[in-house]
Protein backbone atom coordinates (compact mmCIF):
# COMPACT_ATOMS: atom_id res chain seq x y z
CA UNK A 1 0.00 0.00 0.00
CA UNK A 2 1.48 3.39 -1.03
CA UNK A 3 2.08 5.87 1.80
CA UNK A 4 -0.10 8.99 1.82
CA UNK A 5 1.35 11.98 0.03
CA UNK A 6 2.56 14.87 2.17
CA UNK A 7 3.03 18.62 1.88
CA UNK A 8 6.32 19.67 3.45
CA UNK A 9 6.79 22.96 5.32
CA UNK A 10 9.87 24.73 6.65
CA UNK A 11 9.92 27.83 8.88
CA UNK A 12 13.07 29.94 8.62
CA UNK A 13 12.96 31.74 11.96
CA UNK A 14 15.48 34.35 13.15
CA UNK A 15 17.92 31.60 14.22
CA UNK A 16 18.13 29.85 10.85
CA UNK A 17 19.92 27.84 9.60
CA UNK A 18 21.12 26.71 13.04
CA UNK A 19 17.57 26.47 14.33
CA UNK A 20 14.62 25.87 12.03
CA UNK A 21 11.26 24.14 12.33
CA UNK A 22 9.81 21.69 9.85
CA UNK A 23 6.48 19.92 9.47
CA UNK A 24 4.69 17.58 7.10
CA UNK A 25 0.96 17.62 6.41
CA UNK A 26 -0.89 14.85 4.65
CA UNK A 27 -2.77 16.00 1.58
CA UNK A 28 -5.98 14.93 3.29
CA UNK A 29 -5.29 17.34 6.17
CA UNK A 30 -3.63 17.24 9.58
CA UNK A 31 -0.04 17.75 10.65
CA UNK A 32 1.88 14.48 10.50
CA UNK A 33 5.33 15.47 11.76
CA UNK A 34 6.70 18.54 13.54
CA UNK A 35 10.36 18.84 14.38
CA UNK A 36 13.13 21.35 14.88
CA UNK A 37 16.89 21.58 14.82
CA UNK A 38 19.64 22.72 12.47
CA UNK A 39 18.65 22.77 8.81
CA UNK A 40 21.42 20.28 8.05
CA UNK A 41 19.47 17.73 10.11
CA UNK A 42 16.35 17.98 7.92
CA UNK A 43 17.54 15.27 5.55
CA UNK A 44 13.97 14.13 4.86
CA UNK A 45 13.40 17.35 2.87
CA UNK A 46 15.90 16.29 0.22
CA UNK A 47 14.13 15.76 -3.10
CA UNK A 48 10.86 17.26 -1.83
CA UNK A 49 9.17 20.46 -2.99
CA UNK A 50 8.94 22.53 0.19
CA UNK A 51 6.70 25.43 1.20
CA UNK A 52 9.08 27.77 3.03
CA UNK A 53 7.61 30.23 5.54
CA UNK A 54 9.69 33.29 6.43
CA UNK A 55 9.32 35.75 9.33
CA UNK A 56 6.45 38.14 8.74
CA UNK A 57 8.40 41.01 10.35
CA UNK A 58 10.79 40.95 7.37
CA UNK A 59 8.00 41.36 4.82
CA UNK A 60 5.73 44.40 4.46
CA UNK A 61 2.22 43.55 3.25
CA UNK A 62 0.45 46.50 1.70
CA UNK A 63 -1.81 47.53 -1.17
CA UNK A 64 -1.22 49.45 -4.39
CA UNK A 65 -3.85 51.14 -6.52
CA UNK A 66 -3.28 50.42 -10.22
CA UNK A 67 -6.64 50.83 -11.99
CA UNK A 68 -6.95 49.46 -15.52
CA UNK A 69 -3.56 47.74 -15.54
CA UNK A 70 -2.92 44.24 -16.70
CA UNK A 71 -0.08 41.76 -17.05
CA UNK A 72 3.47 43.10 -17.15
CA UNK A 73 2.31 46.69 -16.66
CA UNK A 74 1.32 45.78 -13.09
CA UNK A 75 4.80 44.50 -12.22
CA UNK A 76 6.43 47.66 -13.57
CA UNK A 77 3.92 50.01 -11.93
CA UNK A 78 3.85 48.61 -8.39
CA UNK A 79 7.24 49.96 -7.17
CA UNK A 80 6.44 53.50 -8.34
CA UNK A 81 2.94 53.39 -6.87
CA UNK A 82 4.41 52.58 -3.43
CA UNK A 83 7.70 54.51 -3.63
CA UNK A 84 6.61 57.46 -1.46
CA UNK A 85 5.53 55.16 1.40
CA UNK A 86 8.73 53.14 1.57
CA UNK A 87 11.80 53.98 3.66
CA UNK A 88 14.30 52.29 1.33
CA UNK A 89 15.04 52.91 -2.35
CA UNK A 90 12.92 50.75 -4.63
CA UNK A 91 16.12 49.50 -6.34
CA UNK A 92 16.96 47.68 -3.08
CA UNK A 93 13.51 46.12 -2.67
CA UNK A 94 11.75 43.11 -4.15
CA UNK A 95 8.04 43.33 -4.94
CA UNK A 96 5.66 40.38 -5.24
CA UNK A 97 1.92 40.70 -5.73
CA UNK A 98 -1.36 38.86 -5.46
CA UNK A 99 -4.36 39.05 -7.81
CA UNK A 100 -5.76 42.37 -9.01
CA UNK A 101 -9.09 43.20 -7.37
CA UNK A 102 -12.15 44.50 -9.19
CA UNK A 103 -11.58 47.92 -7.60
CA UNK A 104 -8.12 48.22 -9.11
CA UNK A 105 -6.16 47.56 -5.91
CA UNK A 106 -3.63 44.79 -5.57
CA UNK A 107 -2.03 43.14 -2.54
CA UNK A 108 1.75 43.54 -2.51
CA UNK A 109 4.52 41.98 -0.45
CA UNK A 110 7.72 44.04 -0.13
CA UNK A 111 11.02 42.63 1.13
CA UNK A 112 14.68 43.61 0.85
CA UNK A 113 16.48 41.97 -2.06
CA UNK A 114 19.41 41.22 0.25
CA UNK A 115 17.09 39.32 2.59
CA UNK A 116 15.67 37.29 -0.31
CA UNK A 117 19.18 36.44 -1.47
CA UNK A 118 20.12 35.37 2.07
CA UNK A 119 17.12 33.04 2.44
CA UNK A 120 17.63 31.46 -0.96
CA UNK A 121 21.36 31.02 -0.35
CA UNK A 122 20.64 29.12 2.88
CA UNK A 123 18.09 26.89 1.17
CA UNK A 124 20.35 26.24 -1.83
CA UNK A 125 23.29 25.42 0.40
CA UNK A 126 21.26 22.74 2.18
CA UNK A 127 19.69 21.33 -0.99
CA UNK A 128 16.11 22.44 -0.25
CA UNK A 129 13.95 22.67 -3.38
CA UNK A 130 11.54 25.55 -2.81
CA UNK A 131 7.98 25.21 -4.03
CA UNK A 132 6.97 28.63 -2.71
CA UNK A 133 8.37 31.25 -0.33
CA UNK A 134 5.59 32.79 1.75
CA UNK A 135 5.43 35.33 4.62
CA UNK A 136 4.40 33.50 7.80
CA UNK A 137 1.76 36.17 8.43
CA UNK A 138 -0.16 34.88 5.38
CA UNK A 139 -0.43 31.41 6.95
CA UNK A 140 -2.22 32.55 10.13
CA UNK A 141 -5.55 30.65 10.42
CA UNK A 142 -8.57 32.73 9.39
CA UNK A 143 -12.08 32.66 10.78
CA UNK A 144 -14.71 34.48 8.66
CA UNK A 145 -15.61 37.85 10.16
CA UNK A 146 -12.86 37.69 12.80
CA UNK A 147 -9.22 38.65 13.18
CA UNK A 148 -6.50 36.20 14.19
CA UNK A 149 -3.33 36.85 16.17
CA UNK A 150 -0.43 34.55 17.05
CA UNK A 151 1.75 35.34 20.06
CA UNK A 152 5.31 34.19 20.66
CA UNK A 153 7.68 35.27 23.43
CA UNK A 154 8.86 38.33 21.52
CA UNK A 155 6.54 38.99 18.64
CA UNK A 156 2.98 38.98 17.42
CA UNK A 157 1.55 38.15 14.00
CA UNK A 158 -1.87 39.60 13.19
CA UNK A 159 -4.06 38.76 10.21
CA UNK A 160 -7.23 40.72 9.50
CA UNK A 161 -8.21 39.10 6.20
CA UNK A 162 -6.68 37.26 3.27
CA UNK A 163 -4.34 40.08 2.24
CA UNK A 164 -3.93 42.28 5.33
CA UNK A 165 -1.45 41.01 7.91
CA UNK A 166 1.15 42.52 10.22
CA UNK A 167 3.99 41.48 12.53
CA UNK A 168 6.03 43.24 15.19
CA UNK A 169 6.94 43.51 18.86
CA UNK A 170 4.24 42.32 21.26
CA UNK A 171 4.18 45.74 22.93
CA UNK A 172 2.99 47.42 19.74
CA UNK A 173 0.10 45.00 19.15
CA UNK A 174 -2.63 47.32 20.54
CA UNK A 175 -1.84 49.86 17.82
CA UNK A 176 -2.68 47.28 15.14
CA UNK A 177 -5.88 46.12 16.85
CA UNK A 178 -7.59 49.45 16.16
CA UNK A 179 -9.36 49.55 12.81
CA UNK A 180 -9.63 53.35 13.10
CA UNK A 181 -8.48 55.70 15.88
CA UNK A 182 -12.07 56.79 16.61
CA UNK A 183 -13.69 53.38 16.13
CA UNK A 184 -16.14 52.13 18.72
CA UNK A 185 -14.41 49.29 20.61
CA UNK A 186 -17.70 47.44 20.74
CA UNK A 187 -17.84 47.38 16.92
CA UNK A 188 -14.41 45.86 16.43
CA UNK A 189 -14.19 42.27 15.14
CA UNK A 190 -13.77 39.44 17.61
CA UNK A 191 -10.29 37.94 17.89
CA UNK A 192 -9.05 34.37 17.61
CA UNK A 193 -6.03 34.21 19.93
CA UNK A 194 -3.33 31.65 19.03
CA UNK A 195 -0.37 31.18 21.34
CA UNK A 196 2.86 29.37 20.54
CA UNK A 197 3.28 26.34 22.77
CA UNK A 198 6.61 27.68 24.04
CA UNK A 199 5.30 31.22 24.66
CA UNK A 200 5.48 32.40 28.31
CA UNK A 201 3.38 35.52 27.77
CA UNK A 202 -0.16 35.62 29.07
CA UNK A 203 -2.28 36.40 26.05
CA UNK A 204 -4.65 38.65 28.01
CA UNK A 205 -1.72 40.91 28.91
CA UNK A 206 -1.31 41.75 25.24
CA UNK A 207 -4.90 41.50 24.03
CA UNK A 208 -7.99 42.89 25.76
CA UNK A 209 -10.03 39.98 27.08
CA UNK A 210 -13.24 41.52 25.68
CA UNK A 211 -11.93 41.02 22.13
CA UNK A 212 -11.02 37.35 22.48
CA UNK A 213 -13.62 34.92 21.15
CA UNK A 214 -11.48 31.76 21.36
CA UNK A 215 -8.03 30.66 22.52
CA UNK A 216 -5.72 28.09 20.98
CA UNK A 217 -2.29 26.85 22.04
CA UNK A 218 -0.11 24.75 19.72
CA UNK A 219 3.43 24.70 18.35
CA UNK A 220 3.94 27.76 16.13
CA UNK A 221 4.57 25.89 12.88
CA UNK A 222 1.57 23.64 13.44
CA UNK A 223 -0.60 26.76 13.74
CA UNK A 224 0.83 28.09 10.48
CA UNK A 225 0.44 24.77 8.66
CA UNK A 226 -3.20 24.56 9.84
CA UNK A 227 -3.86 28.02 8.40
CA UNK A 228 -1.91 27.75 5.16
CA UNK A 229 -4.03 28.09 2.02
CA UNK A 230 -2.03 28.47 -1.18
CA UNK A 231 -4.81 30.46 -2.86
CA UNK A 232 -4.70 33.14 -0.12
CA UNK A 233 -0.97 33.77 -0.07
CA UNK A 234 1.63 35.70 -2.06
CA UNK A 235 4.54 33.63 -3.30
CA UNK A 236 7.67 35.79 -3.05
CA UNK A 237 9.32 33.84 -5.88
CA UNK A 238 8.39 36.32 -8.58
CA UNK A 239 10.31 38.57 -10.96
CA UNK A 240 14.07 38.30 -10.54
CA UNK A 241 13.58 35.53 -7.96
CA UNK A 242 11.26 33.44 -10.10
CA UNK A 243 12.46 29.85 -10.72
CA UNK A 244 12.58 30.79 -14.42
CA UNK A 245 14.63 33.95 -13.91
CA UNK A 246 17.85 32.04 -14.64
CA UNK A 247 16.54 31.14 -18.07
CA UNK A 248 15.73 34.78 -18.73
CA UNK A 249 19.29 35.76 -17.78
CA UNK A 250 20.64 33.12 -20.15
CA UNK A 251 18.37 34.42 -22.90
CA UNK A 252 19.66 37.97 -22.41
CA UNK A 253 23.26 36.69 -22.46
CA UNK A 254 22.87 34.49 -25.53
CA UNK A 255 20.23 36.49 -27.41
CA UNK A 256 22.61 38.14 -29.88
CA UNK A 257 24.63 34.96 -30.66
CA UNK A 258 21.39 33.01 -31.17
CA UNK A 259 19.98 35.72 -33.44
CA UNK A 260 23.23 35.66 -35.43
CA UNK A 261 23.01 31.87 -35.68
CA UNK A 262 19.41 32.08 -36.91
CA UNK A 263 20.38 34.67 -39.51
CA UNK A 264 23.26 32.45 -40.65
CA UNK A 265 20.86 29.50 -40.99
CA UNK A 266 18.45 31.68 -42.98
CA UNK A 267 21.30 32.74 -45.27
CA UNK A 268 22.34 29.11 -45.77
CA UNK A 269 18.77 28.11 -46.49
CA UNK A 270 18.51 30.99 -48.95
CA UNK A 271 21.72 29.91 -50.67
CA UNK A 272 20.52 26.31 -50.81
CA UNK A 273 17.16 27.43 -52.20
CA UNK A 274 18.89 29.53 -54.87
CA UNK A 275 21.05 26.57 -55.91
CA UNK A 276 18.04 24.25 -55.89
CA UNK A 277 15.94 26.51 -58.10
CA UNK A 278 18.91 27.15 -60.39
CA UNK A 279 19.35 23.40 -60.84
CA UNK A 280 15.61 22.99 -61.26
CA UNK A 281 15.62 25.70 -63.93
CA UNK A 282 18.59 24.01 -65.65
CA UNK A 283 16.79 20.69 -65.52
CA UNK A 284 13.68 22.23 -67.07
CA UNK A 285 15.82 23.80 -69.80
CA UNK A 286 17.45 20.43 -70.48
CA UNK A 287 14.05 18.74 -70.68
CA UNK A 288 12.93 21.38 -73.17
CA UNK A 289 16.06 20.69 -75.24
CA UNK A 290 15.42 16.94 -75.13
CA UNK A 291 11.84 17.46 -76.27
CA UNK A 292 13.04 19.70 -79.10
CA UNK A 293 15.56 17.04 -80.18
CA UNK A 294 12.82 14.40 -80.00
CA UNK A 295 10.53 16.46 -82.22
CA UNK A 296 13.43 17.10 -84.58
CA UNK A 297 14.25 13.38 -84.70
CA UNK A 298 10.62 12.36 -85.12
CA UNK A 299 8.93 15.23 -86.99
CA UNK A 300 5.68 13.33 -87.23
CA UNK A 301 5.12 13.68 -83.47
CA UNK A 302 2.81 16.47 -82.35
CA UNK A 303 2.64 16.07 -78.57
CA UNK A 304 5.39 15.27 -76.08
CA UNK A 305 4.37 13.87 -72.70
CA UNK A 306 7.43 11.81 -71.78
CA UNK A 307 10.23 12.27 -74.30
CA UNK A 308 12.20 9.25 -73.13
CA UNK A 309 9.23 6.87 -73.12
CA UNK A 310 8.05 8.15 -76.50
CA UNK A 311 11.54 7.89 -77.95
CA UNK A 312 11.76 4.31 -76.68
CA UNK A 313 8.46 3.52 -78.38
CA UNK A 314 9.54 5.11 -81.67
CA UNK A 315 12.82 3.21 -81.65
CA UNK A 316 10.99 -0.04 -81.08
CA UNK A 317 8.76 0.78 -84.00
CA UNK A 318 11.63 1.81 -86.27
CA UNK A 319 14.12 -0.89 -85.40
CA UNK A 320 11.73 -3.68 -84.48
CA UNK A 321 14.57 -5.02 -82.41
CA UNK A 322 14.70 -5.03 -78.67
CA UNK A 323 18.45 -5.39 -78.88
CA UNK A 324 18.77 -2.02 -80.60
CA UNK A 325 16.47 -0.41 -78.03
CA UNK A 326 18.49 -1.90 -75.24
CA UNK A 327 21.70 -0.67 -76.88
CA UNK A 328 20.37 2.89 -77.19
CA UNK A 329 19.37 3.26 -73.55
CA UNK A 330 22.38 1.37 -72.24
CA UNK A 331 24.72 3.90 -73.86
CA UNK A 332 22.39 6.82 -73.09
CA UNK A 333 22.22 6.01 -69.38
CA UNK A 334 25.99 5.63 -69.11
CA UNK A 335 27.00 8.82 -70.92
CA UNK A 336 24.37 11.46 -70.25
CA UNK A 337 25.23 11.84 -66.51
CA UNK A 338 28.87 12.56 -67.42
CA UNK A 339 27.83 15.25 -69.90
CA UNK A 340 25.54 16.92 -67.37
CA UNK A 341 28.20 16.81 -64.62
CA UNK A 342 30.79 18.53 -66.85
CA UNK A 343 31.31 22.21 -65.97
CA UNK A 344 30.54 24.57 -68.86
CA UNK A 345 28.86 21.87 -71.00
CA UNK A 346 25.98 22.98 -73.26
CA UNK A 347 24.32 20.52 -75.69
CA UNK A 348 23.40 21.96 -79.11
CA UNK A 349 22.39 18.82 -81.05
CA UNK A 350 21.94 15.10 -80.54
CA UNK A 351 21.40 12.33 -83.09
CA UNK A 352 21.16 8.53 -83.00
CA UNK A 353 21.62 6.51 -86.18
CA UNK A 354 22.66 2.92 -86.81
CA UNK A 355 23.67 2.36 -83.22
CA UNK A 356 25.78 5.54 -83.05
CA UNK A 357 25.28 8.69 -80.97
CA UNK A 358 26.43 12.03 -82.33
CA UNK A 359 26.62 14.83 -79.76
CA UNK A 360 27.16 18.43 -80.88
CA UNK A 361 27.97 20.67 -77.92
CA UNK A 362 29.89 23.60 -76.55
CA UNK A 363 32.35 23.37 -73.67
CA UNK A 364 34.36 26.03 -71.89
CA UNK A 365 37.91 24.96 -72.95
CA UNK A 366 40.05 22.20 -74.45
CA UNK A 367 41.14 20.95 -71.02
CA UNK A 368 37.51 20.33 -70.09
CA UNK A 369 37.01 18.54 -73.42
CA UNK A 370 39.99 16.26 -72.72
CA UNK A 371 38.67 15.58 -69.22
CA UNK A 372 35.25 14.71 -70.64
CA UNK A 373 36.84 12.40 -73.22
CA UNK A 374 38.88 10.70 -70.50
CA UNK A 375 35.78 10.16 -68.32
CA UNK A 376 33.81 8.76 -71.25
CA UNK A 377 36.65 6.46 -72.25
CA UNK A 378 36.63 4.95 -68.78
CA UNK A 379 33.07 3.62 -69.29
CA UNK A 380 33.16 -0.07 -70.23
CA UNK A 381 31.32 -1.21 -73.35
CA UNK A 382 31.47 2.00 -75.41
CA UNK A 383 33.84 3.54 -77.95
CA UNK A 384 34.22 7.29 -78.39
CA UNK A 385 35.60 9.39 -81.21
CA UNK A 386 36.04 13.18 -81.22
CA UNK A 387 34.96 14.13 -84.73
CA UNK A 388 35.48 17.84 -84.44
CA UNK A 389 36.82 20.41 -81.95
CA UNK A 390 37.15 24.12 -82.66
CA UNK A 391 37.89 26.98 -80.27
CA UNK A 392 35.67 30.00 -80.88
CA UNK A 393 36.09 32.93 -78.52
CA UNK A 394 35.73 31.71 -74.93
CA UNK A 395 34.07 28.42 -75.94
CA UNK A 396 35.04 25.23 -77.73
CA UNK A 397 32.60 23.72 -80.22
CA UNK A 398 32.96 19.96 -80.46
CA UNK A 399 31.33 16.83 -81.86
CA UNK A 400 31.72 13.41 -80.25
CA UNK A 401 30.53 10.11 -81.69
CA UNK A 402 29.79 7.29 -79.26
CA UNK A 403 28.80 3.71 -79.99
CA UNK A 404 28.68 0.48 -78.08
CA UNK A 405 31.35 -2.16 -78.48
CA UNK A 406 31.63 -5.74 -77.48
CA UNK A 407 34.01 -6.40 -74.60
CA UNK A 408 36.70 -8.95 -75.38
Amino acid sequence: MNPAKKDHFLFLGPGSPDKVTWAARSTTGGVVVVGQGPLSAAQHLQGEKVVVLVPGAEVLLTEASIPGSRGRIIKKSIPFALEENLADDIENLHFAHGPLSKTGTIAVAVVAKAQMESWLAILHEHGVEVKSLVPATMAIPLTPGQWSVILTDSQFMLRKDSWRAYAGDVGSLPLFLEEEPDADPEQQPALQLYTDEDCSINGEEAVPARMISARHRKPLLQLLVDGYDEKQTINLLQGDFSPHAGWRDLWVKWQLPLVALVLLCIMNIGSFSFDYYSLKSGSAELNDRIEAIYLQSFPGSRRVVNARAQMEQKLNELQGDIGAHSNFFDVYDKTIPLFLATSGFSLTNFRFNNGRFDFDFEIKDLQSLEALKHNLASIPGIAIDIKHAEATGSQVKAKIQIKSRQEK
